[in-house]
């Protein structure tokens, strides 16, 4: 579980909402996998002296001014494919 932030229970309702609503206060570094949740990742979030976060949800929806890096070379997060972002339907 090295580099991983957050956790979700596999057995969760398709559609479980995960809200990060930003503020300078918020920084997430690792991996948020919550593969059945919706995630909300709003403005202000304040990662960017954070190397590394990974976002794995049903669905992912950026809002307003937020910033994400996913350099995760030289941390215990493995990278999750491709070094490009993709969309899946």
């Amino acid at each position: 579980y090295s580099g991983i932030a957050m956790f979700g229970d596999r057995d969760m309702p398709v559609g479980t909402s995960f809200k990060f609503n930003g503020g300078t206060d918020q920084v997430l570094a690792g991996a948020v996998y919550v593969p059945k949740g919706d995630i909300e990742y709003a403005g202000g979030a304040n990662n960017t002296n954070v190397k590394c976060t990974q976002l794995i949800g049903d669905t992912i929806s950026f809002v307003g001014n937020s910033t994400l890096k996913i350099n995760c070379s030289d941390t215990p997060v493995k990278s999750i494919g491709a070094s490009q972002a993709s969309l899946v339907e």
